[in-house]
């Protein structure tokens, strides 16, 4: 016959906090009395290092018994306690916990009244920990290798240096080169660094890393598995070159006769439909766009394979799928300036952010003049911060970097042509760190740049003309104009296309801007809320350089800290359980689970639980219509048990 379980109650003084605000000796006997006591311990404080030696002692002389601690939070010393009764040879998921510090002694003055609260504590602990059941937290290899989905700053960083800490690291990126956005700005906000000079030590040590494999052209499609143990199917696009025959010799993009509009210089000139992605793209090797390419739309054309020297280009290359193990994935895919379709940015003189550096750019489509191709250098240009999407402004979201773009852009702009009129139109300034002052308000400052501030409940329109485009605004009540030969808006930024397709397939939630949502925004903002995948950079939120490297570094630390070869990984032991004789099939789990950690066998139309990504958060035991799911440590039993204590503790 199985014996009743009984419990061991230890009430901690903590010091004179407890000991003076409740009356512990009335708690003692109260505690005594309660059905399934088997005895009541006091000590002064658990939580000292004698206090945790002594209750190990006293655990160890019963450990049949089911501890029972009124103290203090369980958020303060619960890995203190569980700790203690593992070294007593105790389940710690058998113990229980009544807070009578934060709950009683320091929330109600009167000390009769604190004390008949906490006995009901006690009494609540008690029943529960009488109903408990011991737990073993499951235990699983992991892999050390990574998966870093983006080769721009962030992406690069954590790839360089997870591998510099040994570890295998597959690089993927959708573009034919890496480097991101960055490698395309000329100049870095505040200094003026040159963003490729800057780069290129880290991009030579990415490409020629002997741990790290780069794959460009490249998108992951599936993931399977979990924290320490996935499996990502990768699908590379044809680039028609092989990077290690082709010497960026141009031969094949001189014979080709297809040309498209250039996306990466904003669509203000052409490309041909083959050839080196920009100047100084890495690896520096030809790609060829199927969707440019006459022969990849209906035509007969080979003239770039017969043209290159060295045999590099192949047009029957076809499209190919990898698949690589790895023990975390990083996003670092970034992000992308937002317009609206028909909006003021259709306008060829009203130009984003981003296309206005191409311009200033030296490898950019005027070899840095600042002028549209065609065109005279700007007489009145004017800068637009805060804009929405269409061209107005103030737009609702803040994308941080902007302001910083704008300054630099207005300083390059100043320095090239000092006797152009520039404008800039603020509603706000989000700027900081070192030397900015210097650049923004002081000597760095072009003489020739006026500055319109408008306020709360002013409002901007670009009103795009037939030569040029107006600035229209009003403050104050009163509409004014000005007319401008270019307008520079800064546009929200939003996560990269396909960035809510990518969350899809990797189960991780995004806001409605497509950035991934992180774990606590302060606190864990390089993890997603699927264990083993981290975000990096701006596919969390719009990031400058220096973020994006700090980001990547904490993502890779976070990867070394938590996947160490050959070290198991504990994983939560409250796990949700699934009862197959109560579920409906209605597969609503699924849906409201945040961890991926739900799926459906559709072959037996049950829902499953793995137990490995579970972080026992109980939505789904609250989605199930049918209470066919039920949380380990926290059953109907246990947590009924606790409110009966609670409530008939007199």
């Amino acid at each position: 016959m199985t014996e009743e379980p009984r419990a061991l109650v230890f009430l901690c003084e903590c010091g004179p906090i407890i000991r003076d605000l409740v009356d512990l000796d009335a708690l003692a006997a109260a505690a005594a009395d309660m059905p399934g006591v088997a005895a009541v311990e006091r000590y002064g404080t658990l939580c000292s290092p004698e206090g945790r030696v002594w209750l190990a002692e006293r655990l160890a002389k019963d450990p049949d018994l089911r501890p029972v601690f009124a103290a203090c939070t369980p958020r303060e010393h619960a890995e203190t306690l569980a700790k203690a009764c593992e070294d007593a040879g105790v389940n710690p998921y058998l113990a229980a916990r009544a807070n009578i510090r934060e709950q009683c002694a320091w929330v109600t003055p009167d000390r009769e009244q604190a004390t008949t609260k906490a006995k009901h504590l006690v009494a609540a602990a008690v029943a529960r920990a009488l109903e408990n059941e011991g737990l073993t937290a499951p235990e699983v290899e992991c892999l050390g290798s990574a998966v870093v989905i983006g080769a721009g700053v962030a992406g690069m960083t954590a790839a360089r240096l997870l591998a510099d800490a040994g570890r295998q690291v597959t690089l993927v990126e959708r573009d034919h080169a890496v480097g991101g956005t960055t490698v395309l700005i000329g100049e870095l906000f505040p200094d003026m660094d040159c963003a490729p000079c800057l780069l290129e030590p880290l991009v030579d040590e990415v490409l020629h890393h002997e741990n790290v494999e780069v794959l460009t052209g490249a998108e992951v499609v599936e993931l399977v598995g979990y924290l320490g143990n996935f499996t990502a199917r990768i699908r590379v696009r044809p680039r028609h070159v092989d990077p290690e025959a082709c010497y960026a010799c141009h031969t094949c993009t001189e014979a080709c006769p297809a040309s498209a509009p250039d996306a990466r210089e904003g669509g203000m000139v052409e490309r041909k439909a083959i050839g080196v992605p920009y100047p100084g793209a890495l690896p520096n090797a030809s790609a060829l766009d199927e969707s440019a390419c006459i022969r990849f739309n209906g035509g007969d054309c080979e003239l770039c394979q017969g043209a290159c020297p060295f045999g590099a280009i192949d047009l029957a290359q076809e499209a190919s799928e990898v698949e690589r193990a790895a023990g975390a994935v990083i996003i670092a895919t970034g992000a992308e300036l937002t317009v609206a379709a028909g909006g003021a940015f259709d306008a060829p003189a009203v130009l984003t952010t981003y296309e206005f550096e191409r311009l200033l750019n030296p490898d950019g489509p005027t070899g840095g003049e600042a002028h549209l191709p065609g065109a005279a250098v700007p007489q009145t240009i004017a800068f637009v911060r805060c804009c929405a999407s269409d061209g107005t402004a103030p737009a609702v979201a803040c994308s941080r970097t902007c302001c910083q773009t704008l300054a630099k852009q207005a300083h390059e702009f100043g320095s090239k042509h000092p006797d152009a009129r520039m404008v800039e139109f603020t509603f706000d300034e989000v700027l900081g760190g070192d030397s900015v002052r210097s650049l923004t308000l002081d000597a760095k400052r072009p003489a020739n740049l006026e500055t319109i501030a408008l306020g709360p409940g002013d409002a901007l329109r670009i009103e795009p003309g037939a030569s040029g485009a107006d600035v229209v605004w009003t403050a104050g009540g009163a509409e004014q104009r000005l007319h401008a030969d270019l307008v520079v808006g800064a546009p929200p930024q939003a996560g990269t296309a396909g960035a809510e397709t990518l969350a899809a397939i990797l189960g991780v939630p995004v806001d409605g801007a497509g950035f991934v949502l992180p774990e606590n925004r302060r606190l864990d903002a390089f993890r997603t809320r699927v264990g083993g995948i981290l975000v990096a950079g701006s596919a969390a939120a719009p990031s400058d350089v220096t973020s994006a490297t700090t980001h990547g570094a904490a993502a890779a630390g976070a990867v070394l800290s938590t996947l160490v070869e050959g070290r198991m990984l504990v994983r939560e032991a409250t796990v949700a359980v699934v009862d197959e004789d109560l579920c409906g099939g209605c597969a609503l789990c699924v849906l409201s689970c945040p961890y991926k950690a739900v799926s459906f066998d559709a072959e037996k139309r049950r829902a499953v639980v793995n137990e490995l990504l579970c972080h026992g958060c109980g939505t789904c035991v609250a989605m199930c219509p049918s209470a066919a799911i039920t949380a380990k440590g926290f059953t109907d039993e246990q947590l009924t048990a606790e409110v009966r204590g609670l409530h008939d503790a007199g």
